[in-house]
């Protein structure tokens, strides 16, 4: 999550193109995220995806 492209998140963790963007933009607002928690709330995403992303993504450090 601290490094992949929008459309790789996308495709690992089934979700719509546009969160997956959100997440990547709001990365760059803030340089990476030190949890899942905080790509969840700081990029607004919805419990669904959130649910699928907490199922597929790895958050390593940048």
């Amino acid at each position: 999550m601290n490094s992949a492209p929008a459309h790789a998140i996308a495709t690992a963790c089934s979700i719509e193109p546009s969160s997956a963007e959100r997440i990547v933009a709001t990365r760059q607002d803030l340089g990476s995220f030190s949890s899942l928690d905080e790509v969840f709330v700081y990029a607004q995403v919805e419990e669904g995806a959130a649910a699928r992303i907490r199922d597929h993504a790895l958050l390593l450090p940048r």
